[in-house]
């Protein structure tokens, strides 16, 4: 947003500073040629833009004048008169029917008094005074063209004075739709120095933005690649033990291109890895049967060892023993299940 707001300015600041320009050329080339007198030569082919000069000799009313207003916060807070609007008659017409009265516009106040001291002076001597001395103002003036609100103020005028009847169709015919505007000649070189100031403050930002764009932007080479800016020799005598006190930096290696394959298909097929097999779990050893009570067949007893058993064919020396088991096999050899016997109350 901020790029284009300033992009707005910029272009505004070009195309003012060309206005301002153009026009200040134009007023010197017209101030500087032939500028007709409005007291003398006919302004009855007065256009718009056109130049002309001479002394204001009449002046017959201020018939309307502008207000500038100033306010604070919305509230008026004061009001000055900006411009006053007066009827001049122009004296270079030789008969009463065909003469034409003209507006001269004066925004400076020190005009505007003298023009209302030259209006108390022309009636002066309209009531009989030929002794009047009239205050001489000699102008400059700009044509430009008088408003339809003006018209009808001046034509309103003209129809309270009853100078040409009350008709306002036969009134304007004595009035030249343009005003005269007082205007300072030095105004036009202020004109192209503001315009020659708009144009070097529009080039001057269009240099900084092009030199902003081009120092961001990446150097490229023929490659594609940009080497690093070689960086200056140092000067610097070398110290005695061999090493200087500034950095040289080595010299920029050109880096090559990289060889792109000439077939995408051959950069993009890559082997395809197989997938490691996957190890079967192991069955779990199927549970011993439990052991009911009073089932002796159930039992497991291939992990009992029977060969450390030891049997005594003879009383034990301390006499407590059972008479009924028979000790007589006497080598220690191989049990023999039958030479166990067992009294009744062990037998289930």
């Amino acid at each position: 947003m901020n790029k284009l707001r300033i992009g707005i300015v910029v272009v505004f600041i070009l195309i003012m500073g060309i206005a301002a320009t153009v026009s200040g050329i134009t007023n010197i080339i017209k101030l500087n040629g032939t500028v007709p007198d409005f007291n003398y030569d006919s302004m009855a082919s007065l256009k718009k833009g056109d130049f002309a000069q001479g002394y204001i000799m009449n002046i017959f009313d201020c018939y309307a004048n502008e207000t500038t207003t100033h306010t604070t916060f919305g509230i008026e807070t004061s009001s000055e008169t900006s411009e006053e609007y007066f009827i001049m008659p122009l004296i270079n017409e030789a008969d009463e029917a065909n003469e034409l009265y003209i507006t001269v516009t004066a925004r400076k106040k020190a005009d505007r008094n003298t023009l209302y001291r030259i209006c108390d002076q022309t009636w002066e001597y309209w009531d009989g005074n030929e002794n009047v001395v009239f205050d001489e103002m000699g102008v400059v003036v700009k044509a430009k063209k008088l408003d339809d609100e003006l018209m009808q103020y001046m034509t309103e005028w003209f129809m309270e004075t009853e100078f040409y009847g009350t008709n306002p169709s036969d009134i304007q015919k004595h009035i030249i739709p343009y005003q005269l505007v007082i205007y300072n000649p030095n105004s036009a070189y202020g004109e192209l120095a503001i315009g020659v100031v708009l144009l070097v403050i529009f080039a001057v930002i269009a240099i900084v933005f092009v030199r902003r764009i081009t120092n961001t932007a990446p150097a490229q080479t023929a490659g594609g690649y940009a080497a690093p800016a070689p960086v200056p020799e140092s000067n610097a005598p070398a110290a005695d033990n061999g090493f200087s006190e500034e950095y040289t930096a080595p010299e920029p290696v050109q880096v090559c291109d990289i060889p792109q394959p000439v077939q995408p298909d051959d950069f993009f097929a890559k082997p395809v890895k197989k997938p490691e097999p996957k190890e079967e779990p192991k069955p779990e050893p199927a549970a011993a049967p439990v052991p009911v009570p009073g089932d002796m067949d159930a039992l497991d007893t291939s992990a009992l060892d029977m060969g450390g058993l030891e049997y005594f064919d003879s009383a034990p020396e301390n006499g407590d023993y059972d008479e009924n088991l028979d000790f007589s096999n006497d080598d220690y050899g191989e049990i023999d299940k039958d030479s166990i016997a067992l009294s009744d109350e062990f037998t289930m």
